[in-house]
């Protein structure tokens, strides 16, 4: 009985000594799984201008093409930043969801009309009236408080205090499923039903699409920095060869960029890894 005791008593110290030992690697890998997440709040700062832009140009040769092509009522306003906000890319992008929906809902922006009764195309931005708007935006979103920029949450939130103080809902969707796949029919049905869609990028290509006899220019400037902005259409461009076969199919979503230039462009979403994230934006009485 004494050696079965003893044998009893050594196992227990031993079991004790690798709990001990488990507790040891593991409180240092959560710690910094824990760090991790917490440094992890990526910042969207870009403005105009940009110094950092790598240019790539492609030519596509094809025998015919056809478009896929559509957009929001009208488009979306092109609204730059104001040049006295710095790190302004996500009050800018704001900006532009304001204006979009103020042309439904005019006391989003009090006393100014978006857009031109006769044709309803959105106006240029004024010196007086958008500019102030990016200005509460800049304050709501927290723009530059605790790093340079904005964080997704403060955009969004103060997106959401803006709109609410003006006595109007706000509604977020995803563009991503649970496992984080970019759902491209969300994105193409919440642009069929005039929805403008948030997006939040990491070094994303602007890219431009000039078409001319029987071949297309393809030109990318690339933001190097994360970048807020919006997108209001999409482009499914097909190109076939001399035998009717469809030999390249390029996806675009159709945004404003928030910058000068260029205010419009192009943004390929055959692969999406540049798109941190993206959110439909709705606007409620």
């Amino acid at each position: 009985m004494k050696n079965m005791s003893k044998v009893i008593k050594k196992g227990f110290v031993l079991l004790a000594c690798a709990f001990m030992l488990l507790c040891g690697s593991l409180i240092p890998a959560l710690t910094v799984s824990a760090s991790a997440e917490e440094t992890s709040s990526d910042r969207y700062y870009d403005e105009y201008p940009i110094s950092t832009y790598a240019v790539d140009s492609v030519t596509v040769n094809y025998t015919t093409r056809t478009n896929e092509l559509k957009t929001t009522v009208n488009g979306a306003p092109d609204y730059y930043a104001n040049t006295n906000l710095t790190n302004s890319c996500g009050p800018t992008a704001g900006g532009i969801i304001v204006g979009f929906y103020d042309k439904y809902l005019e006391d989003l922006i009090p006393n100014y009309r978006v857009y031109y009764p006769a044709n309803g195309r959105y106006r240029i931005k004024d010196d007086v009236y958008i500019p102030a708007v990016m200005q509460e935006l800049y304050t709501l979103m927290r723009t530059n408080v605790d790093d340079v920029g904005v964080s997704e949450a403060d955009c969004k939130n103060g997106l959401k205090t803006y709109v609410e103080q003006k006595g109007y809902n706000i509604n977020y969707s995803s563009v991503k499923n649970v496992w984080g796949t970019f759902q491209l029919e969300s994105v193409k049905n919440a642009i069929d039903n005039n929805k403008p869609v948030l997006l939040f990028c990491d070094e994303v290509g602007l890219i431009s699409v000039s078409e001319a006899d029987h071949y297309d220019k393809i030109v990318t400037l690339s933001v190097q920095n994360r970048h807020v902005m919006v997108a209001y259409g999409y482009s499914i461009i097909k190109y076939y060869n001399g035998n009717n076969q469809n030999f390249r199919t390029d996806t675009y979503l159709i945004v404003s960029s928030g910058l000068m230039t260029p205010s419009t462009a192009y943004v390929q979403v055959n692969t999406t890894s540049w798109l941190d994230n993206g959110y439909i934006v709705s606007i409620t009485g």
